[in-house]
């Protein structure tokens, strides 16, 4: 591997710990190749032990050095990182669209209590 455990589960100042994992490996690799399901899954969750989702590609993007290159046979992971900044702006974001929710809700509400049904004078025929 080129990093080390301690720096992929973010046991260095600098990096929070993942909270999960995201991985595109190619249609090739699996059981066709290792003679066993789900060996990549497997073999960098025994690294970190995070939940870890993802699918089967035909060709996996990543860098090599400072250039991204289409790859085969490969397999790309991303790991997913809670910083501060984006705590707060989804933090605020879920609040904000909640009171939305919640004013669409109540505009709702008053609507329906302001409107007659058909027993109602509204619904009279003369």
């Amino acid at each position: 591997m080129l990093h080390s455990q301690a720096m992929l589960e973010g046991n260095s100042a600098s990096s929070p710990p993942p909270f999960g994992m995201l991985m595109f490996t190619c249609n090739g690799r699996g059981s066709e190749l290792y003679g066993e399901d789900s060996y990549d899954a497997r073999t960098l969750s025994s690294y970190i032990p995070v939940p870890c989702t993802g699918f089967q590609c035909n060709g996996e993007i990543g860098k090599v050095g400072n250039a991204t290159h289409l790859h085969g046979f490969t397999c790309a992971v991303g790991l997913l990182r809670q910083t501060s900044e984006v705590a707060v702006s989804v933090g605020e974001a879920a609040a904000a669209a909640m009171r939305q929710q919640e004013g669409q809700v109540a505009e709702g509400q008053a609507e329906e209590g302001g409107r007659e049904g058909p027993s109602g004078a509204g619904g009279q025929d003369a």
